[in-house]
């Protein structure tokens, strides 16, 4: 599959973090990407839509927070 990346410095971020989370290639549940994202680059950008943007701290905890109302109303 091939990547688009805006930046060099992008493209080193996801090399970082697909060898760090993917060891021997094997898959991790996104929560664990996210939570480590969220630790390693803290209050830098995560996602940008038109003129809003959110750090990775943020994208951890809204996501953090989906995931306890999913399972409140029993989905798993």
């Amino acid at each position: 599959m091939a990547y688009i990346y805006e930046s060099r410095q992008e493209r080193a971020r996801f090399e970082q973090l697909r060898t760090k989370l993917s060891p021997g290639g094997s898959l991790l549940h996104v929560s664990k990407i996210l939570a480590w994202a969220a630790q390693q680059y803290g209050l830098a950008t995560a996602l940008v839509c038109q003129d809003i943007s959110i750090s990775y701290q943020e994208l951890y905890a809204r996501v953090v927070r989906c995931a306890r109302q999913l399972q409140e109303q029993g989905i798993r």
